[in-house]
C-alpha cells in the first residue's frame, strides 16, 4: 500500500525507466533495421548472383548441346555419304541383297562340292547364280570411304568456371 504522493513518485520512476528503456529498445531496433537492410540487399545481390550463375550454365549447357548436334550431324551426314558411296557402286543396293547373295554363294558352294547334285538343282543353282549382278572389282577397290577425326576439349573439365569468394578473403571456390 502506498500513499498517493508515493505512488505518484513510484509511477513517475515507472514512467521515466519505461521511457530509458524505450528509447534503449528504440536505438536497437534502429540498429537491428540497418542491420535488417543490409542483409536484405546482400540478400538481393545473392539472388542476382544465383540467377547469373543458373543463365551462365544454362548458356554453356545450350552451347554445349548445339555443339554436340552439330557433330552428330556431320557423322551422321558422313556415315551415310560412306554408305551411298558403298551401295551404289557396289551393285547390291543394300546390305539385305549383299547378305542374301553371300548366303547363296554358300549354298552354291556346298552342292557344288556336294557327290550327288540333281540335274534340277544344278539348274535352279545356275538361275540363282545368273541373278548376281556385275561388280567391278576396280570401281570397288577405288572406294574411299570419308574419315573424321575427333578432339574434345578435356582441359575444361579442370577449369573453375564458377568462382563465389569473400571480397575481403581469399577466394574460396564453389564447383558445379
Amino acid at each position: 500500500m502506498l500513499c498517493d504522493t508515493c505512488r505518484r513518485t513510484h509511477l513517475l520512476d515507472v514512467h521515466r525507466e519505461s521511457k530509458v528503456e524505450l528509447e534503449i529498445l528504440e536505438s536497437y531496433l534502429q540498429i537491428i533495421n540497418k542491420k535488417r537492410l543490409q542483409m536484405d540487399e546482400i540478400t538481393k545481390e545473392y539472388d542476382e548472383m544465383r540467377d547469373h550463375i543458373r543463365n551462365y550454365t544454362n548458356q554453356m549447357i545450350e552451347n554445349l548441346e548445339q555443339q554436340r548436334d552439330e557433330a552428330l550431324q556431320i557423322i551422321d551426314e558422313r556415315q551415310h555419304a560412306n554408305d551411298e558411296m558403298f551401295w551404289t557402286r557396289n551393285g547390291f543396293d543394300n546390305g539385305e541383297k549383299l547378305d542374301f547373295f553371300v548366303s547363296l554363294a554358300e549354298i552354291a558352294k556346298r552342292k557344288l562340292s556336294a557327290k550327288n547334285i540333281t540335274d534340277k538343282d544344278l539348274m535352279e543353282l545356275s538361275d540363282n547364280l545368273q541373278t548376281i549382278p556385275d561388280v567391278s572389282e576396280d570401281l570397288i577397290e577405288s572406294i574411299e570411304f570419308s574419315k573424321l577425326n575427333l578432339q574434345l576439349d578435356q582441359t575444361i573439365f579442370g577449369k573453375e568456371l564458377i568462382r563465389v569468394y569473400e571480397n575481403k578473403l581469399t577466394p574460396t571456390t564453389v564447383k558445379t
